[in-house]
């Protein structure tokens, strides 16, 4: 230790005192660099929800859900229901427990199993039917030609019919009998005149796409080819517009698309853009940063902004995630997921990177049983290891709770807490030089 009194002589007594003092604060020191260090090199993350209050902005866990979706109020679970709920915990975690605390008027005891897998929060949505081709599309099987309307299929009557409304013989996508049942079937094109929902029309150089009897507008032509060829696209002259109205609302990037304005990443979907918070949300999502757009104010301007995306957000409609175990790939839509099962089919959609997604992250699981924390303790919980789901792709947590009888539950919390052990000291260094290198390291 440094000697700052070499000159100034103190008293026998005082002198005990000063080097028990000294002595004393690099104790202090040295314990308190020790917890912060072990606070960096083995996190822990806490989250909880409280019943009593579900729309309290101390909830870290965003919503409760039973299977068939609906919210529960009042922490009031039927028998035999299960209880949904994700948590956002970036990082590899050795263990995670769950605490139950029970209303004060519930007196009975609380019994079930509690199951945890690990993926995205989106991929854990319920799945639909199958994806069909996108609308718009143009579509050919052998001499056959159809356009996706309305999400149906509509052949034209021939291939002459086609080619005199416009309708580009290289814009038609070779496609399977097998790939055409993934839309229905509608009406037959016999009208050279009359054009189907969904046509892609281009007057003097803007896109246009008819949508209800109104044509709507691409915002620019950087935003039409993130969802469409420039093959697809009827030329058509200026005076083909006054047979339509013009609808104010634009058509902008492909849902799910990547764009950027300045220093700021956005997720454009189903009209609105998703600010992204920073750069650990981006990777942590499982984004690429090579798939970023870059967007003009205009291009921006036509879009609402909608809540910042974080971490604990799920991907919103138009991603797509490829498992890649099985190649099989999925369409977030809405709060649903729908598997694509056709190459052809996936070609109508996927202008980005796909977000990746391991399939064991559906069965994988890691279970424990729901007990009474002490004899004296009111509340309930479990433990379990989370060894075998952690390396997964993913951020987000699921848990699954089943409670063999009716239950009244006033709060909840979950933590995830690392082993202090060589294997998770070398990945948390690893993760700390890739903060740093992404924040502070100019790429």
């Amino acid at each position: 230790m440094f000697e700052f009194t070499k000159e100034i002589q103190l008293e026998k007594s005082l002198r005990k005192i000063y080097i028990f003092s000294r002595f004393f604060v690099f104790i202090i020191f040295l314990t308190t660099g020790i917890f912060v260090a072990y606070k960096i090199l083995f996190p822990e993350k806490s989250f909880n929800f409280s019943f009593q209050n579900i729309n309290s902005s101390k909830n870290s866990i965003n919503e409760m859900k039973m299977s068939n979706g609906n919210l529960y109020e009042n922490g009031k679970i039927p028998e035999g229901k299960n209880l949904f709920f994700n948590a956002a915990a970036t990082g590899i975690y050795s263990t995670a427990s769950i605490n139950f605390v029970p209303s004060e008027n519930f007196n009975d005891s609380i019994i079930g199993e509690i199951s945890i897998k690990k993926s995205y929060a989106s991929f854990f949505y319920p799945d639909r039917n199958d994806l069909g081709f996108k609308n718009g599309t143009l579509l050919k099987n052998n001499v056959d030609l159809f356009i996706v309307s309305n999400d149906k299929l509509r052949k034209f009557s021939s291939p002459d019919l086609a080619y005199k409304m416009g309708f580009k013989k290289e814009a038609f996508l070779e496609v399977s009998l097998e790939d055409l049942k993934y839309n229905a079937t509608d009406a037959l094109i016999v009208s050279e005149t009359t054009y189907p929902n969904n046509s892609i029309f281009r007057i003097a150089d803007i896109y246009y796409q008819l949508q209800d009897s109104n044509l709507r507008q691409f915002v620019s032509e950087n935003a039409y080819l993130t969802q469409y060829s420039i093959e697809q696209a009827i030329d058509k002259d200026p005076s083909f517009i006054n047979n339509f109205t013009v609808s104010e609302d634009m058509l902008g990037f492909n849902d799910g698309t990547l764009i950027a304005a300045g220093e700021s990443a956005y997720i454009a979907s189903d009209g609105f853009i998703n600010p992204i918070d920073n750069p650990a949300t981006f990777e942590g999502m499982g984004y690429i940063w090579s798939d970023i757009l870059q967007a003009n104010s205009e291009e921006i301007g036509m879009y609402q902004k909608a809540k910042l995306f974080t971490i604990r957000g799920a991907h919103p409609s138009g991603t797509i995630f490829k498992n890649s175990e099985t190649n099989e790939y999925y369409y977030i839509q809405g709060k649903t997921k729908r598997k694509i099962k056709s190459e052809s089919i996936l070609k109508t959609y996927l202008r980005n990177n796909p977000v990746l997604i391991e399939n064991k992250s559906l069965i994988a699981e890691n279970t424990c049983k729901i007990k009474k924390a002490s004899f004296l303790a009111r509340n309930y919980g479990c433990e379990t290891s989370l060894d075998n789901i952690k390396n997964f792709k993913g951020n987000s947590y699921l848990f699954s709770i089943n409670f063999e009888k009716p239950t009244e539950i006033a709060s909840l919390d979950a933590h995830f807490n690392q082993n202090i052990n060589l294997t998770n000291l070398k990945l948390s260094l690893l993760s700390l030089r890739n903060n740093i290198a992404r924040n502070y390291i100019s790429k």
